[in-house]
């Protein structure tokens, strides 16, 4: 298993938001957590990648322990994530929000840079190489040199995407990456996260449009209040009761 999640609590005074939550994602899958508002999908993640310190509970990463350490250094280990909505620097290129992506890879000190040395060289180098092989990735070539303001939210999508990909991540969190985007555009998402995994990359998403859970998702978690509810592959989600009366129903039929 890749993430190892066991009896993961997180209260906020009175509120519990996360309640004994248990899950393992295997690596080389795409695992869904979906439910409605207000269930702990975002406050689990931010458990995962160290935002908020757990009231109780585990989380390992590789076998690792990484519960309650800073979120710089559980992306340093290898898990990487984007948010429900983009945090983009809005007034630089699409290639500098790549560049600052990559950051916490480089090598290259103060000394180095203000010195011009052969490491500094070697890796402005290969950074802008992978900024380059990151950008058609993407889909986002054309575009490297465009303010990040000027971009359509599909296109913000898959440059927030693409900037969590800088770190090399073996897991990535995708919180709904297809959020206020057109219908008409989400195929473009879709196929980009398909295409993570192909590249052998373990995605973990909160998605809440049905479709899109069903059509990508290897095995699906359902919170509601705090809870895990189910968990199995899309069918059986799909024909879970409880699953039904709390979530999907009618957005489901929809």
């Amino acid at each position: 298993m890749l993430l190892e999640i066991s009896n993961l609590t997180k209260r906020f005074g009175g509120l519990t938001a996360v309640d004994n939550i248990s899950l393992t994602i295997k690596k080389g899958e795409i695992f869904s957590v979906i439910g409605p508002n207000g269930s702990g999908k975002s406050t689990l993640f931010n458990l995962i990648s160290g935002i908020y310190p757990p009231t109780s509970g585990s989380v390992k990463f590789n076998n690792d322990n990484i519960t309650g350490a800073k979120p710089h250094q559980i992306a340093f280990k290898g898990i990487g994530r984007t948010f429900q909505f983009t945090t983009l620097f809005q007034d630089l290129r699409v290639i500098d929000n790549l560049i600052i992506g990559h950051r916490l890879r480089i090598k290259t000190g103060i000394i180095d840079v203000v010195l011009r040395t052969r490491q500094a060289r070697d890796d402005e180098q290969l950074l802008g190489q992978k900024c380059m092989v990151m950008l058609d990735f993407i889909n986002l070539t054309s575009l490297a040199f465009r303010p990040v303001n000027l971009l359509t939210q599909e296109e913000q999508k898959r440059l927030s995407i693409g900037t969590a990909l800088m770190s090399s991540p073996e897991l990535l969190l995708l919180d709904e990456p297809t959020g206020c985007v057109n219908i008409e555009e989400i195929h473009n998402l879709i196929q980009l996260v398909r295409k993570i995994k192909e590249k052998g990359v373990t995605v973990c998403l909160i998605e809440h449009k049905m479709r899109v859970v069903m059509d990508l998702a290897d095995r699906i978690a359902v919170l509601n209040y705090g809870k895990k509810i189910a968990e199995g592959d899309p069918a059986e989600i799909r024909n879970n009761e409880e699953v039904i009366r709390a979530y999907l129903g009618g957005e489901y039929v929809a």
